[in-house]
Order: structure tokens, then sequence, then C-alpha cells
């Protein structure tokens, strides 16, 4: 083949790759939050105590005022993969039955006295620490987060519902030094939630921490 084939590919190759690029950065900037670019690519020491905190405060304050709930999200994930935080987390999610909300109001003062954390029915605080609270209503035979509606992705709408069936009985699993509730089946609620690999691949989800990453745990 001769130098100005290989020439003119080679072009090709270069302008379809800056497109995918600009293409790429310019969605990114776009529509991902900007704390994923700039958030630090693993939690602090204090970060990490303090989501260790509002969830075992949650968990004492659901126990004494038998409020139904259970870690979820990236919580659940850290509990069946790790026993603890994920070490990149950046906030704490747990979550309840509807119509326990109001039950978390019987905890603000003493958390507050006790502990300085503050605690509503849709979120707790505490030093560095967010702790979420979703509130599940139960529709047909399936939950559906509070105040979600039909998207028409597939993939949003299993992601904020799944069947009655998947939750009860509540079970208690390990997480650091304490334990936690959990759906009936955790990592096969997990894996429901973010794939059947998540037990096994676990990563920070931002390119930039790749390497600190790789570098950390396999150095």
């Amino acid at each position: 083949m001769c130098q100005c084939c290989y020439t003119r590919k080679f072009k090709h190759f270069l302008v379809v790759f800056v497109f995918i690029a600009i293409t790429t950065s310019f969605i990114c900037y776009k529509y991902v939050p900007h704390h994923y670019f700039t958030d630090p690519c693993f939690a602090s020491d204090e970060l990490i105590h303090d989501l260790r905190f509002v969830i075992q405060k949650f968990d004492e304050c659901a126990q004494k005022e038998n409020i139904t709930y259970w870690v979820d999200f990236g919580t659940l994930l850290g509990a069946v993969r790790h026993h603890d935080v994920i070490p990149w987390d950046s906030d704490a999610d747990v979550s309840i039955l509807y119509e326990d909300r109001y039950k978390i109001d019987n905890c603000k003062q003493w958390l507050k006295n006790d502990y300085g954390m503050n605690l509503n029915s849709l979120a707790g605080f505490y030093g560095q620490a967010t702790l979420d609270v979703f509130r599940w209503v139960l529709k047909d035979d399936r939950y559906v987060v509070d105040g979600a509606h039909e998207t028409g992705n597939a993939f949003m709408d299993d992601y904020y519902s799944f069947p009655a069936s998947d939750l009860f009985p509540l079970t208690r699993i390990p997480f650091n030094d304490f334990a936690v509730n959990a759906p009936a089946h955790p990592v096969a609620f997990a894996k429901m939630r973010y794939g059947p690999t998540c037990m096994a691949i676990g990563m920070p989800y931002k390119v930039r921490c790749l390497w600190e990453y790789w570098f950390k745990f396999f150095k």
C-alpha cells in the first residue's frame, strides 16, 4: 500500500479520535455532575469514620423506634462486598418504608443533643458525612421510591423500584464492627442494582482515579 494511503488513513483515524474525544468531553461536562471529576479518589479517614457513625446511629434509631429500614445502594454494596464503607464512597444510603417516615422524628432530639447529628426523614448529617434516606411506597407488587415517576428508561425505572418479594424478611449483616439491616438476599439485591459482576469488580468510578486505585490495591 502506498505511503499516501497510510497518511490518509492516519488522518482519518485522527479526525475520528478527536471528534470522539471532544464529544465525550462535552457530554461529561454537560450531564455528569462536576463533583465526579473533582472529588478525591478515595474517602478520607475522617469521612469513612463519619459515614460509619451515621449508619450506626440510624440503625440505633430504627431499632429503638421500630422503623423498617435496610442499607441500600452503595452502602448495601459496601456491606456485602467490603463489610464496610466502600473506600471511595461519598455518602451513606438507607431505605425505609414510606409509612415509617414520621417515626424518625422521635430520634431527632437525642441524636442532636447526644452526638450533634442532624436527622430527618430525607437525610442525616454528621461531620463530613451525609446520609440519604430513601422512602419506598408499595404499588401493586413492587416498591417504588417516593417521588419517582416512570421515565421511559427501563434501567432507571428498575433502579428505583423492585419486587416486594425481594425485600422480606430483612436480615442482619456485618458492617465494620456492628450490624445493619439488609434485604432478605443482600448479594442478589446488590446484583439487581449493580449487575452480576459487582461482587468481583470494584474500583473508583472516575477514570482519573484508576491509576491511583491500581497502585493502592495491587502494589
